[in-house]
C-alpha cells in the first residue's frame, strides 16, 4: 500500500514540493517497534515516550503515523498493528488515506519549515485529511463513492471513539471550540486532537470548502503567506475574509449540516443563535515557523566538534546495591561511559569515576559503601539521602578529589517509571558532566553560579544524550523551557521585561548572598545561558572558565578573563536579550503540545 500510495500522493505535490534528498519512509508493527525506533535514530529522530505508550495501549490495532523533521532530516513512520493490516481490505478508503495524510505533513514543512507551526491545527490535521481522501480516492473504481465513504468515516469516528461530534453543539459552542482547536494539540488542554479530534473532523471539512470556494492555489498561498507572517493575517489578506466572520458565515454551517448528515444518532441543541460580527483580532507577535535559534544551532556544532576530539576511553567503575534496577545498571553505563568519553580530551576527565547505584531498599548498604570511600559522609549527606528518596524518590551527588570522581545515584522503585524516557536519558549525562564539572574546578564546583552547574547538567546532558539517543533537541529544548514556565505561577516569565530578568538574575546565581531559586527555575536559565556561552564562545573557553575556580573563588572575575567580558556586560548586552527572544520563540510553541 505504501508503494501504491505514496508516489500518487507525490504526483498530486509535485509542483508544490519534491523532496530534494532521499525521503526515508520507515513501517512496522508493535512487535518491532524497537525497531523502528532505532532506524528513526539513524536520521536523528526517535518516537517519544507518548508514542510508545500509545502503540503499546491500540495493540494490535495501532494505527500510528507521523512525519518528523528536525536540522538534520524529515522523514516519515509508520507503526501498524496486524489486526489493522488485517482489516484493509474492509478498510481501503480509509487506510490508503493513512498513508497519503502523512504526505501532507511533509509538504507542510516543505513550505512553512515546521509541521506544527504557522498555521491552526485545523488546518495542519485538517488538510491532511482532506487532502487524503480526495487524492486516494481517484485511485477507486468509483472516486466519487470513495471520497464520500472516507468523508463519512472520518466524521462518524468521533461517535464511536468518544470524541467531539461537531453538530452536538450549538454554533456559538462549535465556534470556541474551533478557535481552542486552532492551537492544536490533544489531551483535555484543546479540541483537536485525541480525544475530541475537531482538526481532523472540522478541520477536513473547512479546508474541502475553501478549496472548493477559492481553489487549490489560493490555499497554498495562505501557506506560503503564513511562512512570513501570523496565519490569520495572511488568511485575511488571501481570502479578504476576517478568519472569525468566515467561521460563522461559511465554515460552521457548512461543518454542522455535514455532521448531521454524517451522524444522524446524535441530537442536535434546539436553541437557535443570532448571527454576530467580528473584527480583527488583537495582532500578537510574529513567531516564524518552525524557529531555530542560530545560537543553539550554533551551540550544537561546536558541541559536535568538541566530542570528536575525544578519542581516550574514560576509566569508570560501577558499584550497585543488590537490588538496584538492572536496565538502570545498563543504561548508566551506556551513558556515563558515552557522556566522559565525549571529555576524555581534558586531562581532569580521565580522572578514575565511580559511579554509585541504588534504590530505597539499598539506602542502608549505600550509605555505608559511599561512607568508605575516600571521600566520606557526613551526617548532612546521610540526611539528604534519606529525605531525598522519602520526599521525592530521588537523590543524586558529585563528589571530587585526590584524582578521583564520585557519582551517586539512588532511585527508589515507585519514582523509576517515573525517571524514564529522555529525561532519564539527560539526567544520567548530565550527572556525568556534573562530577566531570566538579573535577575541573578542583572540588569546588559549589563556587560557580548555581546557572552554570545547573546548565552544565541540562544542556551538556541533553546535547551528549543526543548523540545516543538521537532525542529532537528542540524538542527536548522546548520541553526544558515548559517545565519552568507550568511553574509561572510564582513568575509569569512570559511578561518578562529586561528589568525583570535583571532582578530576578541573582536567584538563579546564588551571589550576593542570596540562596538560588528552585531548580524548576534555575535549570532553564542554565540551560540557555550554557547555549548561548557555547555559541559565543565555545567549548574549550567555557571548560577554562569552570578550572579557573580552582584557584580563585571569584567566578566574575574568571568570567571576564575567560571570556574577555564582564558577567554584567555579558548579561545585559546578549543573555537577557536572548531570554526575550526565547520566552516568545519557546513559551508559545507549547500551545500545541
Amino acid at each position: 500500500m505504501l508503494r501504491d500510495v505514496i508516489p500518487v500522493s507525490a504526483r498530486f505535490w509535485a509542483d508544490i514540493y519534491t523532496p530534494n534528498n532521499d525521503f526515508p519512509i520507515i513501517l512496522g508493527n508493535v512487535n518491532n517497534v524497537s525497531w523502528v525506533q532505532n532506524e528513526m535514530k539513524k536520521f536523528g529522530h526517535n518516537l517519544t515516550d507518548s508514542d510508545m505508550r500509545l502503540i503499546r495501549a491500540q495493540g494490535l490495532n495501532a494505527s500510528r503515523g507521523d512525519v518528523r523533521s528536525n536540522e538534520r532530516s524529515t522523514i516519515t513512520q509508520y507503526v501498524i498493528g496486524d489486526a489493522a493490516s488485517e482489516n484493509i481490505p474492509n478498510n481501503i478508503y480509509l487506510m490508503r488515506a493513512f498513508v497519503s495524510h502523512e504526505y501532507v505533513h511533509a509538504v507542510a514543512v516543505s513550505i512553512l519549515g515546521d509541521r506544527h507551526e504557522g498555521i491552526p491545527g485545523w488546518s495542519d490535521e485538517g488538510s491532511a485529511n482532506f487532502f487524503a481522501f480526495a487524492i486516494t480516492s481517484l485511485m477507486a473504481s468509483d472516486p466519487i463513492y470513495a471520497v464520500k465513504e472516507a468523508n463519512r468515516a472520518n466524521l462518524r469516528r468521533p461517535y464511536f471513539d468518544g470524541g467531539l461530534v461537531p453538530h452536538s453543539l450549538n454554533k456559538d459552542d462549535l465556534h470556541a471550540a474551533i478557535v481552542l482547536s486552532e492551537k492544536g494539540g490533544g489531551g483535555d488542554g484543546t479540541t483537536c486532537a485525541e480525544p475530541k479530534i475537531l482538526c481532523y473532523t472540522a478541520g477536513a471539512l473547512m479546508t474541502e470548502i475553501l478549496v472548493a470556494d477559492y481553489g487549490f492555489e489560493k490555499f497554498v498561498q495562505w501557506w506560503k503567506a503564513s511562512k512570513t507572517k501570523n496565519w490569520e493575517v495572511a488568511f485575511e489578506e488571501i481570502y479578504k475574509y476576517q478568519i472569525d466572520q468566515w467561521y460563522e458565515d461559511v465554515a460552521i454551517p457548512y461543518i454542522l449540516e455535514e455532521s448531521r448528515i454524517a451522524v444522524p444518532e446524535v441530537t442536535a441543541p434546539s436553541s437557535t443563535l443570532s448571527p454576530k460580527k467580528f473584527t480583527t483580532r488583537a495582532s500578537r507577535p510574529f513567531i516564524e515557523p518552525g524557529y531555530k535559534s542560530q545560537e543553539a544551532l550554533t551551540a550544537l556544532r561546536n558541541w559536535e566538534t568538541f566530542i570528536a576530539k575525544g578519542t581516550n576511553e574514560p576509566n569508570i567503575s560501577y558499584i550497585s546495591g543488590p537490588n538496584t534496577d538492572s536496565t538502570l545498571i545498563s543504561e548508566v553505563k551506556n551513558y556515563a561511559n558515552t557522556t566522559a568519553k565525549f571529555f576524555s580530551s581534558h586531562k581532569e576527565a580521565l580522572q578514575p569515576i565511580a559511579f554509585y547505584l541504588a534504590n530505597d531498599n539499598d539506602v542502608d548498604w549505600f550509605i555505608g559503601e559511599l561512607s568508605k570511600n575516600d571521600f566520606g559522609l557526613s551526617e548532612r549527606d546521610k540526611s539528604s539521602i534519606r529525605t531525598g528518596l522519602a520526599q521525592w524518590g530521588d537523590y543524586s551527588g558529585t563528589k571530587s578529589g585526590n584524582g578521583k570522581i564520585r557519582i551517586e545515584l539512588a532511585i527508589s522503585k515507585s519514582r523509576l517509571p517515573n525517571y524514564s524516557g529522555f529525561y532519564r536519558a539527560r539526567n544520567l549525562s548530565g550527572l556525568t558532566v556534573q562530577a566531570i564539572q566538579n573535577s575541573i574546578t578542583g572540588g569546588n564546583s559549589q563556587m560557580l553560579p548555581c546557572w552554570a552547574t545547573k546548565g552544565a547538567l541540562n544542556f551538556f546532558g541533553l546535547a551528549s544524550a543526543r548523540q545516543i539517543e538521537s532525542p529532537d533537541y528542540f524538542v527536548e529544548r522546548v520541553n526544558i523551557v515548559g517545565d519552568w514556565y507550568q511553574r509561572r505561577g510564582q513568575y509569569n516569565f512570559k511578561n518578562f521585561t529586561a528589568a525583570d530578568w535583571q532582578s530576578f538574575l541573582p536567584k538563579v546565581s546564588g551571589s550576593q548572598n542570596i540562596q538560588c531559586e528552585n531548580d524548576a527555575f534555575v535549570n532553564p536559565v542554565g540551560f540557555m545561558f550554557t547555549e548561548l556561552m557555547m555559541s559565543q564562545f565555545g567549548i574549550e573557553k567555557i571548560i577554562d572558565w569552570w578550572s579557573l575556580i580552582k584557584t580563585n573563588n571569584d567566578w566574575r572575575a574568571n568570567f571576564n578573563q575567560a571570556f574577555g567580558i564582564e558577567i554584567d556586560s555579558w548579561q545585559q548586552q546578549f543573555a537577557i536579550p536572548y531570554m526575550l527572544i526565547q520566552q516568545e520563540k519557546m513559551i508559545i510553541p507549547l500551545w500545541w503540545k
